[in-house]
């Protein structure tokens, strides 16, 4: 059956009027209600390779990015769509503008800052553009300083302050080599940019593999801490450095121009696997760094990707945690690029994933992609997966962009497939918009939730015969089962705030930690009147019941702690305890509650 996004889809382009933006409520999440920017058959080319969605940048008001246009004299070009936001809160699109309206092949990034958008092109000089009373125009153009014979040209721009940020992925450097370089302009008293310096990684002692630009990664990201620049170097570790898997350096300007003064090693160490692209994207948020490693790969799943945080310490970074991906409704972290985009606004990180629904027409359990939200909470990061691209064909290089913008997340996949006139045609693209306000009710605050999936409860029958009910253990002598929760937050390897309710009053319970589950194959093991879910249980703690029938567990030490880097660390825990009157089975004076599995890292 198709589902609600496809047929608004498929009204939108076989409409007469044009339609550019939907709202619709997001299936898989009830709190979330996306905006889903389509392309119009007015404006925009639907045809294979329209790229909706692509090179994008906004602000409170104003949201841009890439596409293929119509031009007015017949045909498309690739352009830049306009959309500014509504007295609803709704993206509407308000300008188109092609090459011949550019007077430059519109083939580059985007950036933006207030009324300004800056860019759109590689290999000539980007555009400024404004919006005036008359709506958006073109007032200026800035030097590209590297369009000379062999540039790759730029890939990303970065507005920030006084300082822009152009990135070429490929160049030759002054001592002849091909090099990939950061060109900065400052900012002038006219509001216009003069070429300040240019950062090459060779000769700011950057390893790289050698070969094509692209392999040597240097400015795969970039980001201002302060008066200082983060660059990122995707495929360090080639020449024997010990750089292994990606690094960031921190340069900072002197007065000979900018230098190097600084590393940012990957977590992994010095024998981080190659490839990894620790660097990717990354995020500068106070004293928080937010490190992308999408194609960093686990024992279990191919290129599942990871996020790593740093903590400032003075003038350094240093290493907190990795924020690691999920399959949120089944299947596999194959190819999941976990970290693939960050975003932050309202104490919310977003990671852009190519982790998507598991109905895909095609099978592919990670086709769509999905934007993740996590909060913090005593260094622990608590995530919900927020919105999807839903039913793409392929990755549909999802998460391609991101930002935060007017209140919203805004993530695109531009190179979404659509049925156009019952035609499958690829490569059209979507745009996604969430109001950041939605995951108050959807994520909550990460200090104050129940966390951990129950089992053993509910769905069991226990060894006496008699069914729990949900999330429960089995029937006790005060005529139900009890219930094992945690509250609050996970702090490495302690359990803050832990309870058990449905006890008979005074019942001794003991808390036990596990290696594993026993499930499928293994079955349970009959506890009493319980079933002990855990392999290898280990005494943890002990309390007594008060007469309402709870017992508290509070600042618990397991007996050991979880890794913090590598394989997702998922651990259950169970409380036994001792039913004082009689039982509901035949001799059984233990009980059991039900078990819960908890992440010990950060989900």
């Amino acid at each position: 059956m198709m589902n609600t996004l496809d047929s608004m889809m498929r009204y939108a382009l076989g409409a007469t009027a044009p339609l550019l933006c939907v709202s619709t409520a997001f299936g898989q999440l009830p709190h979330s209600e996306v905006q889903f920017l389509l392309p119009d058959r007015d404006t925009i080319a639907l045809s294979g390779g329209t790229y909706f969605g692509d090179e994008m940048a906004g602000t409170e008001e104003y949201l841009c990015f890439g596409g293929r246009v119509k031009k007015p004299t017949g045909g498309s070009t690739p352009g830049l769509i306009i959309c500014e936001r509504s007295p609803s809160g709704l993206w509407e699109k308000v300008q188109t503008f092609d090459n011949i309206d550019l007077q430059m092949p519109v083939d580059g990034p985007w950036t933006m800052e207030g009324n300004r958008i800056i860019g759109g092109t590689r290999i000539h000089n980007p555009k400024i553009l404004e919006r005036g009373p008359d709506g958006w125009s073109v007032v200026g153009a800035i030097e590209n300083t590297l369009a000379t014979s062999g540039t790759r040209g730029f890939r990303k721009y970065l507005l920030s302050g006084e300082w822009l940020v152009a990135h070429s992925y490929g160049i030759r450097n002054p001592q002849g080599n091909f090099d990939q370089a950061l060109v900065m302009y400052r900012r002038n008293a006219q509001g216009g940019f003069d070429h300040a310096d240019t950062i090459f990684g060779i000769e700011n002692g950057v390893p790289y593999q050698g070969g094509i630009a692209e392999n040597r990664a240097f400015g795969s990201s970039f980001a201002f801490d302060g008066d200082r620049l983060l660059i990122a170097s995707g495929n360090t570790g080639y020449d024997g450095t010990g750089l292994g898997g990606g690094a960031v350096f921190v340069f900072e300007e002197q007065a000979t121009g900018w230098e190097r003064v600084g590393l940012i090693q990957n977590p992994g160490g010095s024998t981080a696997p190659l490839g990894e692209k620790f660097g990717w994207s990354m995020h500068v948020e106070d004293d928080q760094l937010f490190v992308g490693a999408p194609f960093y790969r686990s024992s279990s799943d191919y290129r599942p990707g990871r996020v790593d945080v740093f903590y400032k310490a003075g003038s350094t970074w240093e290493f907190h945690k990795s924020i690691l991906g999920s399959a949120p409704w089944g299947g596999t972290l194959d190819y999941g690029n976990f970290g693939f985009n960050l975003a932050f606004d309202s104490g919310t990180l977003f990671i852009g994933s190519h982790v998507g629904l598991p109905d895909s027409p095609n099978g592919d359990l990670h086709s769509s992609g999905t934007t993740f939200a996590y909060r913090e909470c005593g260094g622990r990061w608590k995530g919900v997966p927020f919105t999807s691209s839903q039913e793409g064909w392929g990755l549909s290089a999802y998460a391609h962009g991101m930002v935060a913008a007017g209140g919203k997340i805004v993530t695109s996949a531009f190179q979404r497939d659509m049925v156009i006139g019952g035609n499958y045609v690829p490569s059209v693209g979507t745009v996604l918009s969430a109001d950041i306000a939605l995951l108050d009710s959807l994520l909550g605050d990460p200090c104050n939730n129940d966390y951990g999936r129950p089992f053993c409860g509910g769905d069991k029958v226990c060894p006496c015969g008699s069914p729990s009910l949900a999330d429960e253990g089995c029937p006790n002598s005060s005529g139900a089962g009890a219930q094992f929760r945690m509250t609050g937050y996970w702090a490495e390897s302690t359990v803050e705030r832990a309870q058990v309710t449905g006890l008979p009053a005074g019942a001794i319970g003991a808390l036990y930690y596990g290696e594993r589950l026993f499930g499928p194959p293994l079955p349970a093991v009959a506890a009493g009147a319980g079933l002990l879910c855990l392999e290898s249980p280990q005494f943890v703690a002990m309390s007594q019941a008060d007469a309402s029938g709870t017992a508290h567990f509070a600042d618990v030490e397991l007996p050991h702690p979880p890794p913090v880097f590598g394989e997702r660390p998922i651990r259950p825990l169970q409380v036994l305890y001792r039913d004082l009157a009689s039982s509901g089975c035949p001799g059984g004076a233990l009980n059991t509650t039900n078990a819960l599995m908890v992440q010990l890292d950060d989900y």
